[in-house]
């Protein structure tokens, strides 16, 4: 996943214009999803991902950023300069959010899969949808809002 994101990343960063938060949050989960239906794709790896980080000693050690490959240091900057108007904290947590949302259901998807029960463009509508889920949640206003009960 790290290798194929890293050549993602490296192609977006010569690409005109920079790219923009879609793209963004497309390096950060479509390398995940290719591992469902790659060449040597594992029937189970990001269903074990996802079940290990319920494990608090897996989780402390994911969310420790300084493990993270340098591909994703990167995105996440370009994603934080992108969403300058918004507290870096919140950023941050909605980052670790996406993730998760990402790795849980593209393990679902994976499992879906390899039982049969996925059709064809079934993980390009995941991944597109995902990434629209994330956007979404990345650009969402921060602070009361009057629309959520207190």
């Amino acid at each position: 996943m790290d290798a194929r994101r890293a050549e993602l990343v490296a192609r977006a960063q010569v690409a005109t214009p920079p790219p923009d938060l879609r793209t963004l949050v497309t390096l950060l989960v479509r390398p995940r999803g290719e591992t469902i239906e790659g060449a040597g794709g594992s029937a189970y790896c990001l269903r074990f991902l996802a079940r290990a980080l319920d494990e608090p000693s897996v989780r402390a050690a994911w969310r420790d950023t300084a493990t993270a490959p340098a591909s994703v240091h990167l995105v996440h900057r370009r994603i934080h300069a992108l969403l300058r108007d918004l507290p870096h904290d919140d950023v941050e947590r909605r980052l670790e959010w996406s993730a998760m949302v990402s790795l849980r259901l593209l393990a679902e998807h994976e499992r879906r899969h390899h039982d049969g029960g996925s059709g064809p463009g079934a993980l390009a509508r995941t991944v597109r949808e995902l990434v629209e889920m994330q956007v979404a949640l990345l650009r969402c206003p921060t602070g009361p809002s009057s629309a959520v009960p207190e």
